[in-house]
């Protein structure tokens, strides 16, 4: 399952055009005026995947990944399936650890490419 709060990603907070609602002044959605946004990348068991989608590209193994996700905010990252308790290092030389589950979570700007690789 890949997926991101489209709104967030995609549009200004304020321009309430994707449902219709230009300038009826009252938020109708009840995530208006609540902006954040998460990538939620957790592939249902697969080993690993490449996947393609415009400027959207998600590399997936168990030992490395490459996520390159459109826009350019600020954004919450949680990757699953991973092997729990393992430690993985950034392009950046940030490292963390997965959790108990497999879940890898951090925070990073859309609109670049981000590599994260297991840390033996």
């Amino acid at each position: 399952m890949i997926w991101a709060w489209v709104d967030d990603i995609f549009l200004v907070p304020g321009r309430d055009s994707d449902y219709g609602r230009v300038g009826i002044g009252q938020p109708e959605h009840a995530l208006d005026g609540i902006y954040h946004a998460e990538v939620v990348i957790d592939p249902f068991g697969a080993a690993s995947f490449d996947l393609r989608l415009g400027n959207l590209r998600v590399d997936y193994s168990l030992s490395a990944l490459a996520l390159e996700i459109p826009g350019s905010a600020a954004c919450r990252f949680r990757v699953g399936g991973l092997q729990p308790r393992t430690r993985y290092k950034f392009s950046t030389g940030k490292r963390l650890e997965t959790d108990v589950k497999g879940v890898l979570r951090f925070n990073a700007r859309t609109g670049t490419l981000i590599h994260i690789r297991r840390d033996n």
